[in-house]
């Protein structure tokens, strides 16, 4: 007669919503990892000026070259303000980028601080990659941050225990705290 969530409890903190963004120098795919899934939002933004043939000499050559350089500058600038859009609408708790070569880390920096705090990693894939390929390249690292953080937390309650700051250690002790509703974080 009564529901059991222990094991949707398990789920929903192993897996919170993480972000993808899946570029290259002229798309991106904007999809969500969470609980264990992933699906792509009907959104996609690309590079809308039409591409620039290359003309011969080094003057021109090199016009082209900023020309392109100023070309993925405003295809990182789109992608970097739908990204803050959806990361706030959607409330993403953390951020994988992936795709070829640079432009993952080109992205990076050009991210906000906001959106960097959130960010767990990158991966290689191709912009046209599928979805079971696209989870299987964010789990590691949803793995590899929830590892990290859970390590830091309790690294962080008992030196507070020990610092006699904000921490307490022991079974007598942790439920006087939780009677008297002073417990923030229960660390198990």
């Amino acid at each position: 007669n009564r529901v059991y969530l222990r094991p949707l409890l398990v789920q929903a903190d192993e897996y919170e919503p993480c972000g993808v963004v899946l570029l290259d120098r002229e798309k991106a795919r904007f999809l969500l990892a969470y609980l264990g899934e992933v699906a792509e939002y009907n959104i996609v933004a690309w590079n809308a000026t039409p591409p620039q043939t290359k003309a011969r000499g080094w003057w021109t050559q090199r016009t082209h070259d900023n020309w392109l350089r100023e070309q993925l500058h405003h295809h990182l600038r789109n992608v970097v303000q739908q990204t803050e859009r959806l990361a706030r609408a959607q409330k993403w708790v953390h951020l994988a980028i992936g795709g070829p070569g640079e432009a993952p880390q080109r992205l990076i920096e050009s991210l906000p601080e906001s959106l960097k705090q959130r960010l767990i990693g990158t991966f290689n894939l191709p912009i046209h990659a599928n979805l079971n390929q696209v989870r299987d390249s964010v789990r590691p690292l949803q793995l590899q941050n929830e590892a990290t953080l859970e390590k830091e937390r309790v690294e962080a309650v008992i030196t507070g225990a020990y610092k006699g700051q904000k921490g307490i250690i022991g079974l007598a002790d942790t439920l006087q705290a939780i009677e008297e509703g002073r417990v923030y974080m229960l660390v198990v």
